[in-house]
């Protein structure tokens, strides 16, 4: 059933219930690992605050996890737990 779901034509994603977390998570893995060398801390942590962030932004994890790959946003202990390349001195 799932291979089945995740079967599509990838010109047309609208009709394929399962194409975006499939193709996303590999990008959360590596943010979450990523994460995990900015703060020297867990991976459980590291996602747990991946996902605060994504919250306290309005963002999805997906979109964040995106920035952090890309070396758009950079984890830190801040109050705001992360801040954007052009923020870091």
């Amino acid at each position: 059933m799932v291979l089945h779901l995740q079967d599509y034509d990838e010109h047309d994603r609208a009709h394929a219930p399962l194409a975006e977390p499939i193709d996303n998570r590999a990008e959360v893995h590596q943010a979450t690992g990523m994460i995990t060398i900015q703060l020297g801390i867990t991976l459980a942590e590291a996602l747990l605050r991946l996902r605060a962030h994504a919250y306290a932004t309005g963002r999805t994890v997906s979109a964040v996890a995106a920035d952090v790959v890309n070396r758009k946003l950079c984890f830190d202990d801040s109050a705001f737990g992360g801040m954007t390349r052009q923020e870091r001195p």
